[in-house]
């Protein structure tokens, strides 16, 4: 974004986000704040890594998880808006073994989209106010949203299969596993 490739460690500990002038080469850190890493200590401890670092396509905002929270961050204002933790303790009961990275991911026009056991949710960035949800299937569970951006298309993969949700159109295609 805007001539800078953005890094997110994978080890909690180091706090900032690292952004890495593709012109120059140099490298700065944008730190984290504690809103966002609060205490850092047990962070190995499943559920207390980060998860998957978004930008947004001015490189202003960042969509990054700590401990299953996940968080707006403006880059240069450095405000910080809480969105939603997920899972929460009884969803991870179900799931304790595994651990989805890619649970959100942001659309051509910006929005969030966040997948939960439940639903998913497209956040309006501005407001953080949900614009729709998709309700998922009855026992399922997501393993990742991938965004096809050229095609504006996000890709919903998940225990049954695949569903593609075209959105500037508003229409899904389902693919089970049979298919």
């Amino acid at each position: 974004r805007d001539n800078y490739i953005y890094l997110q460690p994978s080890r909690p500990f180091y706090n900032a986000v690292y952004r890495i002038n593709t012109s120059t080469l140099n490298c700065d850190s944008i730190s984290l704040p504690k809103e966002i890493t609060g205490e850092t200590s047990n962070m190995n401890q499943m559920g207390k890594q980060m998860d998957v670092l978004e930008i947004d396509d001015k490189g202003k905002i960042a969509y990054l998880c700590y401990s299953r929270t996940l968080f707006q961050f403006n880059l240069y204002t450095k405000k910080v808006n809480k969105i939603r933790t997920y899972p929460t303790d009884e969803d991870v009961k179900g799931f304790q073994h595994f651990y989805n990275m890619f649970w959100y991911k942001l659309d051509a026009n910006q929005n969030l989209w966040v997948a939960t056991l439940k639903d998913i949710t497209i956040y309006n960035p501005e407001t953080l106010q949900p614009i729709r949800k998709i309700i998922a299937e009855n026992d399922t569970y997501p393993l990742g949203l991938f965004h096809a951006e050229k095609e504006r298309i996000m890709c919903y993969l998940y225990s049954n299969g695949v569903i593609l949700y075209d959105y500037l159109h508003n229409r899904e295609f389902k693919l089970s596993l049979s298919d």
